[in-house]
């Protein structure tokens, strides 16, 4: 996770899930540019590693890390430009 919001230009290092929320709860709330780049980064981090999981689990497939970001990555550019 730290390589994907070092692509987003975040500098700070990675936090547990409860840190990781209780900082987004008081910096991502604004409707700017940047905190919503951010919900969109992280929702689909979120998203993708669930899926990542989901697939491991039960069809026994894998993708390497490269993979799931590039993917974030495409998804976040996508919502990005329409």
């Amino acid at each position: 996770m730290n390589t994907y919001f070092f692509v987003e230009v975040i500098s700070r290092s990675s936090t547990g899930w409860t840190e990781e929320m209780d900082w987004a709860i008081v910096h991502a709330t604004s409707k700017v540019m940047q905190p919503e780049v951010y919900r969109m980064n992280l929702s689909g981090a979120v998203y993708f590693i669930w899926q990542e999981r989901y697939c491991r689990i039960f069809q026994h497939k894998e993708m390497t890390t490269e993979v799931i970001i590039r993917n974030i990555i495409r998804e976040i550019h996508c919502r990005g430009t329409g």
